[in-house]
């Protein structure tokens, strides 16, 4: 618990009063003060009054201020405008990345279907080169054209093959 003067109560432990001890580490920080840039006169000012001096001098420095001021909105603006383009890439990089999850959760949900297990015993279930041997272990020609037409034989009677 801080106090406003940075001061913190703490419990003395011999008597169990409580105390206010400073808990300074230092003095604070200062400000740092912009440096000051003097106001420079025509020799023809000399002859004005203090007064129309004063005037004449804070009207320098007023336009100044807001030269200065007139900047630093520049730099606002300009730094707005970045954080607005990055923040619109934020945003394209979010709308893209949850497309991505939306397709990988679609996909999720197929890698849950197994299309080789078996729901009930059947010769369907078993692959066509256990029903008959592939057409490279049958003796015959060895001329490409008939190997090309024995392979295609092959498949098209272990597709017409009924499965029991």
């Amino acid at each position: 618990m801080s106090h406003d003067g940075g001061e913190t109560p703490s419990l003395d432990e011999s008597d169990g009063a409580s105390t206010v001890s400073e808990s300074k580490s230092g003095p604070p920080p200062q400000r740092r003060r912009r440096k000051r840039i003097a106001i420079h006169l025509p020799p023809e000012t000399v002859a004005l009054t203090a007064g129309e001096l004063k005037k004449l001098k804070n009207r320098v420095a007023a336009a100044r201020a807001r030269e200065r001021t007139q900047h630093q909105i520049q730099e606002l603006q300009a730094m707005v405008e970045q954080l607005w383009q990055e923040n619109q890439q934020h945003k394209a990089t979010i709308d893209r990345l949850r497309s991505v999850i939306q397709s990988l959760q679609s996909n999720h949900a197929m890698n849950a279907y197994h299309p080789a297990v078996a729901f009930h015993d059947s010769v369907a279930f078993q692959p066509p080169t256990a029903l008959r041997p592939p057409p490279f272990a049958r003796e015959g020609p060895s001329d490409e054209a008939t190997s090309i037409l024995a392979d295609a034989a092959w498949i098209l009677d272990s597709q017409s093959q009924p499965y029991t």
